[in-house]
């Protein structure tokens, strides 16, 4: 959930101010998480970033990759060391 933690960890801006610098904002390719009096309303990603989540949204609708996740925590589970949800991920891609 590493972007989950970066937007989290992201600058915090406020309508105003985004409007008034959105150039420069937009230049900067970072994540911003725009507020409304305080509040948390809209997230502004870079390409690469919304790129990355669509093929992640992808890959979890996928049974294959669905499924392969099941087994790996019932291995888990039965005592098998099992492999890490991103080197899962890293199998699929390179078998596609």
């Amino acid at each position: 959930m590493a972007l989950a933690q970066k937007i989290l960890r992201s600058e915090h801006v406020g309508v105003k101010q985004l409007k008034n610098n959105l150039s420069e904002y937009l230049r900067e390719e970072s994540t911003l998480v725009v507020t409304n009096r305080g509040k948390p309303t809209n997230v502004i990603l870079s390409y690469d970033e919304a790129m990355d989540l669509i093929d992640l949204v992808e890959e979890l609708s996928n049974p294959e990759i669905i499924e392969a996740i099941r087994e790996g925590r019932e291995a888990i589970k039965d005592g098998s060391e099992g492999i890490s949800v991103d080197e899962t991920f890293e199998n699929y891609k390179s078998s596609r």
